[in-house]
C-alpha cells in the first residue's frame, strides 16, 4: 500500500501592508487572514475584522464615486458594514480609506474641462485610518466608537475636543452615520503618539493597529479597556 501524501504545510501568512507596497488584493488578503485567525485563535470572542477597506459614508455616496475610483467595488460604506453578519463579535474592526476632503465644489477649470478632468480628480483616495466598535454593555445594546488616526492631534483631557474637531469629513460623517443606525454611548480618539504625524505612513501605523487590535480577545468594553489605554474620549 502506498503511504499517505504529506501534508501540506499551511500557507504563510500575508505581510501586513506598508504605506510604501500595498495593493488592494493584498489589503484584502491580509484582512480576512486576520479575521479567521483570529477565530482560529479566539473563537466565540473572536473580534470581527472587516475585509474591505471601508470609505464611503452611504452607499448614495459610495454611487457619487461610480466612474473615478477603480477600486470602488472593494470598498464599503459604512452603513452597509453594520448590515453585515459580524460572527456574533463584540468588537467590529476596520480598516478605513478615504479622501480627506470632499469633492464637492472642487473648482475645475474650462481648460482642465477640455482635458476630462472632474471635480473627484482634485481629490487623492489617499488617508488611511482604522475604526474599531465595540460593545459597551454586557447586554449589547450599547457601543464605544475607537478612532485610530496617526495624524489626528489627541487632547490631553476627556471632552476637551469635539466629534467635529476630528482631522477629517469623512471621520465626522462615519461618527454621525453610525449615531443614526446604533445606540453610541461614546467616540473615542488615539494613535501611537503625536511624533508619528504627517509623516506620510497612515497605511502602516493603521495596520499595525488593526493587527494589534485583532490579535487580542474581542471581548466587551466593560470587559476589557486594556486593548484601548491611552485613547481619550471626544464630546459630541
Amino acid at each position: 500500500m502506498a503511504a499517505p501524501a504529506p501534508a501540506l504545510a499551511p500557507a504563510p501568512a500575508p505581510a501586513r501592508p506598508r504605506s510604501e507596497n500595498w495593493s488592494m488584493t493584498h489589503l484584502k488578503t491580509w484582512l480576512q487572514y486576520l479575521d479567521d485567525k483570529a477565530v482560529e485563535t479566539f473563537g466565540s470572542t473572536a473580534a470581527w475584522v472587516c475585509a474591505n477597506p471601508v470609505t464611503f459614508s452611504t452607499s448614495e455616496q459610495k454611487n457619487g464615486w461610480q466612474g473615478f475610483e477603480q477600486s470602488i467595488n472593494d470598498r464599503l460604506a459604512i452603513t452597509r458594514v453594520t448590515k453585515l453578519g459580524h460572527h456574533g463579535a463584540k468588537t467590529w474592526l476596520m480598516f478605513c480609506d478615504t479622501p480627506p476632503e470632499s469633492y464637492v465644489g472642487k473648482e475645475v477649470s474650462e481648460e482642465e474641462k477640455k482635458k476630462g478632468v472632474k471635480q473627484w480628480d482634485k481629490v487623492d483616495m489617499a488617508h488611511a485610518w482604522a475604526l474599531a466598535i465595540v460593545n459597551t454593555k454586557k447586554d449589547g445594546k450599547g457601543k464605544t466608537l475607537f478612532i485610530f488616526d496617526c495624524d489626528q492631534p489627541i487632547p490631553t483631557a476627556a471632552y476637551e475636543l469635539s466629534v467635529k474637531a476630528l482631522v477629517t469629513q469623512r471621520e465626522r460623517r462615519f461618527c454621525e452615520e453610525l449615531k443614526k443606525l446604533l445606540s453610541i454611548d461614546a467616540v473615542f480618539v488615539g494613535n501611537y503618539g503625536a511624533d508619528r504625524a504627517g509623516q506620510d505612513q497612515c497605511v502602516d501605523e493603521a495596520t499595525r493597529w488593526v493587527e494589534e487590535v485583532a490579535g487580542k480577545d474581542g471581548v466587551s468594553l466593560e470587559e476589557d479597556r486594556a486593548r484601548f489605554d491611552g485613547f481619550v474620549e471626544l464630546k459630541w
